[in-house]
C-alpha cells in the first residue's frame, strides 16, 4: 500500500510538471499519438524525479558513512575484528595507535603476537570461551607495543557472524595502563601501611575511626573490629592535657598538620606514651575528608 501510494504521488507530481495534455478528440489517431506523447513525457519526468531522489539519498548515505568512519576510526576505544584463526581482519586507528603500528601492517597479523608471553595462555583460554558463547566476555591483558614496551588493556570480546563454522571475534580495547599503575601504587602503599611498625589510624572528619593497621592492634591491644566506628578517645588515659586536644583540633580544622604526644591507655589498662603526627586528607574537591594519624610508641 505504501509503495502504491508513493507511485501515485510521483505520478501526480510528474503530470503537474508536464504542460501538454492529451487531445480531447477520443478515438482519432491524433488523440492516440497525443496520449502516447503525454505518457512518455510524464514517464520521463518520473524518471528524472526518481534519479534526483536517488542522488539526494546517495548524498545522505555518503555523509552518514563518513560520520560512521570518523566515529569508528577516532573513537577513544580501539576496535579489532579477528578471523576464526585469530588473524586481524579489521582495525580502527585507535587500535593501531595503541599498538604503535601502522593500521595496514596490522591486517592479517595474528593478534596473539601482540599478547605478552606471560598472558598468552590466559588469552587462548579466553578466546576459546568467547568463540563458544554469544555473550560479551571481558579480560585484562598485557599487550606488546611495537617499541617493545608493555601496556595494560581491558578487552571486551564478542563473537559475531551467523555461521558457526566461520565466526569472527569483535574486540573493544580500552587502555587501563594509568589505572593499573594507580592500583599498583595503591597496593604498594597498602603493604607499607599494613607492614609498618608504627601505628596508623584513619578517621572521618567527625572523628569516627575508619581504619587501623596491625601495628595499632599490637600496640593498643584493641582488634580492628573493636574500634571501627568508635572515637579515638577510647585510648585516653586522662593524663594528656586538655589544651593538647584543643591545639590539635585547631590545627586540623584549619588544614594543618599537628605533631605532639599522647598519654594513652591500652585495652588491658596499661598506660603508654605515643609520639603522633596527624594530618588532614583532602578529597578531589580540596575539602578535608579524613584525618590520618601515624603514631610511635615512645614509652621506653
Amino acid at each position: 500500500m505504501k509503495e502504491q501510494s508513493e507511485a501515485e504521488e510521483l505520478r501526480r507530481a510528474a503530470e503537474a510538471k508536464v504542460q501538454t495534455t492529451p487531445s480531447a478528440v477520443e478515438g482519432s489517431i491524433d488523440a492516440v499519438l497525443s496520449r502516447m506523447r503525454h505518457e512518455l513525457q510524464v514517464h520521463q519526468v518520473e524518471l528524472e524525479m526518481q534519479n534526483e531522489a536517488l542522488r539526494q539519498t546517495g548524498v545522505v548515505l555518503e555523509a552518514s558513512r563518513d560520520r560512521y568512519v570518523d566515529l569508528y576510526d577516532f573513537a577513544p576505544v580501539g576496535y579489532l575484528t579477528l578471523t576464526a584463526t585469530g588473524q586481524i581482519a579489521e582495525a580502527n586507528l585507535t587500535a593501531a595507535t595503541y599498538l604503535g603500528i601502522d593500521r595496514q601492517q596490522l591486517i592479517k597479523r595474528r593478534f596473539d603476537t601482540f599478547v605478552a608471553a606471560s598472558n598468552r595462555d590466559r588469552w587462548y583460554r579466553h578466546c576459546i570461551l568467547a568463540m563458544r558463547h554469544e555473550e560479551k566476555l571481558g579480560l585484562d591483558l598485557q599487550l606488546n607495543r611495537s617499541d617493545g614496551s608493555l601496556a595494560h588493556y581491558h578487552l571486551d570480546c564478542l563473537r559475531v557472524g551467523r555461521s558457526s563454522t566461520e565466526p569472527s571475534l569483535r574486540i573493544a580495547l580500552i587502555d587501563i595502563s594509568d589505572r593499573q599503575a594507580a592500583e599498583d601504587n595503591l597496593r604498594k602503599l597498602s603493604m607499607v601501611v599494613e607492614q609498618s611498625t608504627e601505628s596508623v589510624m584513619i578517621t572521618n572528619v567527625t572523628g569516627e575511626i575508619k581504619y587501623v593497621n596491625p601495628a595499632f592492634e599490637r600496640i593498643s591491644g584493641y582488634a580492628i573490629d573493636e574500634v571501627i566506628g568508635k572515637n579515638p578517645r577510647i585510648l585516653q588515659s586522662g593524663k594528656t592535657p586538655r589544651a593538647t586536644y584543643q591545639f590539635l583540633w585547631n590545627n586540623l580544622t584549619q588544614g594543618q598538620t599537628w605533631k605532639g604526644e599522647f598519654h594513652n591507655r591500652r585495652k588491658d589498662g596499661s598506660e603508654y606514651t605515643e609520639a603522633a603526627v596527624i594530618s588532614p586528607i583532602r578529597d578531589t574537591d580540596g575539602r578535608i575528608a579524613h584525618y590520618v594519624a601515624v603514631k610511635e610508641d615512645i614509652t621506653a
